[in-house]
């Protein structure tokens, strides 16, 4: 059975077809699944689900407790992911380290923060995509050993949208391995669908890892384990399938979200005395909010970010439209938690849509100070790296064209900062007197919601404010960051769609930059090119070789592996030494490649050569018509 990740999702099968308003009221939908759930599973709000985040909440209360009262304990939380899952793990570590700061009351000095994230490929892996790191179930571990050294209490949460993670797997197998430790296992398939395809170097698949946790955690719901030491929880409500066909920086990244800060939230709200509605107000003085209070606020969030979907469909019209011109480009530049929301958004597009490294790019007011990130400042490493706000005003903004969109971004949160705040009102001011276009997104508590709009320049194509009714969303920045996730996913995604790097809802552009994205990769150009059946030779990869499929198309008898591979290597036809390569070596090969996927897709039709291939992905059509016209083709559709 096919996980439900890897799933085409049926309220965006049209995605490629519609307005820029259809589309966000598709993805509106879609969105909408993360609260309702998907076809009978396991969901957010299902008690199963509730009675997980109330244990985990329970055992982080006594972790942050000990973290401010007692000085013989050093406890620790680590999140950890590879990509966007990363990309999440140190965005809620950084924001809960604010929050535990500012808990009233004497607590003891530490050296290091209670919260620590890993991401698979370290600290640059925030910013650029890179994937390969995380087939290293090894390197995994090894992080995980570095980050708990001295450390007398953990609590370890993989965070894997697909359970197909190895970097990840391997964290878990190490954890549930230590005494005292507790282990949590994130991710949105049910276990059993876990990926189970043999990792190089390494005797165990994610699925082998994934039901061991599993099991354990039943077990220890039967005979009432509470506490952290040997904990184990596999936290996988079932969200549904993506937008965009597998593109787990959607509903993965923003349920990964939900779950993290529901926990520590629970915990941390009523420490700091915040009350989020009446009823909470009252049980301020308990030890824990109900998590399925905390997690209900994210539903409205929902809600109240879609209501500028009018004004949201603007932005994402004006993105496509950029994107759509050749060397153009599309900024965001903002400030505080609002700017690396951008950036996480932002970070996702060379390896989802085939973007170009400058295409689309992200500035932080303050740069590298707002991160506290584990390495510090890392904008001596230049390119996609130098990405204060003060240079994109130095560098870039003299240089803007009449083709290029500039999105500002803004938090409520981040208002505190009068300076920062300052510095951008004066870039937005140059912006607005430049050739290019300019437009805006700010969340704000909806008391302010007139006086916001109010102040639009006439140059502004729209200002999307989305207006947040929650007590707190001035001083606990989660909320805003999460509805901003959910309106730059849109902009982003409709805006590649109208671009051309999606068709129907499946992405054609993606990088080829490991395991998973490689048997990806396969599956689209199969699909794609309309595979009437399929007869497995064996299992997808076994012992570090190639077993292909033979796939008979509409047109032709080939294999889309074996396209995949004349894709890579620019050669008609594969010899076996190629076939005999690990698949590691393929997958460093493909990683700076560009165009592997529709070139694969339209040799794979039999009306492409390689020669003929490479002149059409060069002609400067759109690569959805490219294919869409290939396909045509082979059924005598004009």
């Amino acid at each position: 059975m096919q996980p439900v990740t890897e799933q085409a999702n049926d309220y965006t099968t049209h995605l490629d077809s519609g307005s820029a308003i259809d589309m966000v009221r598709m993805l509106r939908q879609v969105d909408g699944q993360l609260f309702s759930g998907w076809n009978g599973h396991e969901a957010l709000f299902d008690r199963s689900i509730l009675d997980k985040l109330e244990r985990l909440s329970r055992v982080s209360a006594r972790l942050v407790d000990a973290h401010l009262h007692q000085a013989e304990q050093h406890p620790r939380v680590v999140f950890s992911g590879c990509g966007t899952s990363g990309r999440v793990a140190w965005l809620c570590a950084r924001v809960l380290n604010l929050l535990v700061a500012r808990v009233p009351g004497p607590a003891v000095p530490r050296a290091q923060p209670l919260f620590a994230y890993l991401i698979s490929g370290d600290d640059q892996s925030l910013v650029i995509s890179n994937e390969l790191p995380e087939d290293d179930p090894g390197q995994g571990a090894a992080d995980l050993v570095r980050v708990t050294r001295g450390c007398t209490q953990v609590l370890f949460v993989g965070i894997t949208c697909g359970l197909s993670a190895p970097y990840v797997a391997g964290q878990i197998s190490h954890s549930m391995a230590q005494a005292g430790w507790g282990t949590v296992l994130m991710g949105f398939n049910p276990v059993h669908l876990a990926r189970n395809v043999p990792i190089e170097k390494w005797d165990r698949t994610c699925r082998d890892v994934f039901l061991e946790l599993h099991q354990q955690e039943q077990q220890q719901l039967k005979s009432g384990h509470e506490g952290i030491a040997g904990l184990c929880c596999a936290l996988t409500p079932v969200v549904g399938p993506e937008a965009l066909t597998a593109s787990s920086r959607m509903k993965g990244g923003s349920m990964s979200k939900i779950l993290l800060e529901t926990v520590f939230l629970s915990v941390l709200l009523p420490r700091l005395g915040a009350a989020h509605d009446t009823s909470s107000q009252k049980r301020s003085c308990q030890n824990t909010f109900p998590v399925a209070e905390v997690a209900a606020l994210y539903q409205h969030i929902y809600r109240e970010a879609y209501e500028a979907a009018p004004e949201v469909a603007v932005l994402l019209e004006g993105a496509g439209t950029c994107l759509q011109q050749e060397d153009a480009h599309l900024y965001y530049v903002g400030v505080g938690s609002a700017a690396l929301v951008g950036l996480m958004d932002q970070s996702e597009m060379v390896d989802t849509y085939g973007c170009r490294l400058d295409e689309v790019q992200a500035f932080v007011v303050g740069g590298w100070d707002v991160f506290h990130n584990s390495e510090g400042d890392l904008s001596s490493r230049g390119g996609s790296f130098a990405l204060d706000a003060t240079t994109f005003e130095s560098k870039y903004l003299a240089n803007l064209t009449a083709k290029d969109l500039v999105i500002f971004l803004r938090n409520d949160s981040d208002r505190q900062d009068a300076e920062a705040w300052a510095t951008l009102q004066r870039i937005e001011d140059k912006v607005a007197g430049s050739a290019a276009r300019y437009g805006k997104v700010t969340v704000c508590q909806r008391e302010r919601a007139s006086s916001v709009r109010a102040c639009v320049a006439s140059r502004c194509i729209s200002h999307a404010v989305v207006a947040l009714t929650h007590y707190d969303v001035d001083t606990i920045p989660v909320y805003a960051e999460f509805a901003l996730k959910l309106v730059l996913n849109v902009i982003t995604t409709g805006a590649n769609v109208m671009k051309g790097a999606v068709y129907g809802n499946r992405m054609i552009n993606l990088t080829v930059s490991n395991n998973k994205l490689y048997h990806r990769s396969a599956e689209i150009v199969s699909l794609l090119t309309g595979v009437s059946g399929a007869v497995a030779e064996g299992e997808e990869f076994c012992a570090g070789k190639f077993v292909f499929f033979s796939i008979i198309f509409r047109n032709s008898c080939a294999s889309f592996s074996e396209c995949l591979l004349r894709a890579i290597y620019r050669c008609d036809k594969i010899d076996e030494a190629v076939r005999q390569l690990p698949l590691s070596t393929v997958i460093e090969k493909a990683t700076p490649m560009t165009f592997i996927v529709p070139r694969a897709a339209l040799l794979a039709t039999g009306h492409h050569t390689l020669q003929s291939a490479h002149a059409a992905l060069h002609s400067g059509q759109r690569l959805r018509d490219l294919l869409r016209a290939a396909l045509n083709a082979g059924t005598g559709t004009q």
